[in-house]
């Protein structure tokens, strides 16, 4: 979930010829439900039109509790981010700092954990 087509721009240039993966772009919190069940991960940018800070990712969680969200954030932010796991987040990531192999290190260790908890259920 990305606003920024610059950034989303980024995020895929990152992804290209690492990650196995097919990209749903969404810009918003609403646009996101109506494709929740297609998602095995999800790439939230903390401030979207409708909704910013922790409020966006609290109702993503709600909505969709065993997929793993991690946040990429324009805020290098110890605090920001550590609130965010405290609160359910599989990472976080600060999008100036972003590498592809930070950003594919994070994705495969966001999808383990979910394949580790769906096994154990």
């Amino acid at each position: 979930m990305e606003d920024s087509l610059s950034d989303d721009a980024l995020t895929l240039r990152n992804l290209r010829g690492e990650a196995q993966c097919e990209v749903v772009h969404v810009q918003t919190l609403a646009a996101t439900k109506e494709h929740v069940r297609d998602f095995d991960l999800v790439l939230l940018d903390m401030s979207l039109p409708d909704s910013d800070g922790f409020n966006g990712f609290q109702q993503l969680n709600s909505l969709m509790p065993e997929i793993p969200i991690l946040i990429l954030s324009g805020f290098d932010d110890q605090e920001i981010a550590a609130r965010a796991l405290a609160m359910g987040a599989c990472g976080y990531l600060s999008k100036d700092m972003i590498t592809q192999a930070s950003l594919i290190a994070s994705i495969g260790s966001a999808l383990q954990r979910k394949e580790r908890a769906a096994a154990g259920q």
